[in-house]
């Protein structure tokens, strides 16, 4: 599924109950400070083109590809993009279920900017070759405990 508006493109690689893969695509060039897109939730994002100021509870930090942050959705977050050519990054949306499971017990992920290491944009690279593959689906479940 693909959303376009104005000023971004949402497509659906994946999702399910616990975890969804969103490739987002910012084509604007605006400095103005906006509100998040609400319809994210919680998630890592990952910044795979181009640059963006992200503004939470007043303190702008600028991302770029390298870097990844945490989202909490809890509506005090900004952003703003200013350079020209927009940017593309890569949305993995988790549930509070799923979060309180990796992170033991609290629902809610911390509201940190980490910077990525090569392992990691390697399996970031991997993990959208297998949605566009149609890979995923069967992976997408909770493995079940015995």
């Amino acid at each position: 599924m693909t959303e376009r508006v104005p000023s971004h493109t949402r497509t659906v690689l994946l999702e399910s109950d616990d975890i969804g893969v969103i490739d987002y695509v910012c084509r604007g060039h605006d400095s103005r400070w906006t509100a998040c897109d609400p319809h994210v939730g919680q998630a890592l994002i990952l910044v795979r083109k181009g640059g963006f100021w992200r503004g939470i509870r007043g303190l702008p930090t600028w991302l770029d590809p390298g870097m990844a942050f945490l989202r909490r959705d809890e509506g005090e977050e900004e952003v703003a993009h200013p350079a020209a050519g927009g940017d593309v990054n890569t949305v993995v949306t988790l549930s509070p279920p799923l979060v309180a499971e990796l992170l033991g017990g609290d629902p809610r992920l911390p509201d940190r900017v980490v910077f990525t290491s090569p392992y990691t944009d390697l399996h970031h690279r991997r993990l959208l070759t297998s949605c566009a593959r149609g890979e995923t689906a069967r992976r997408a479940r909770r493995p079940t405990r015995p």
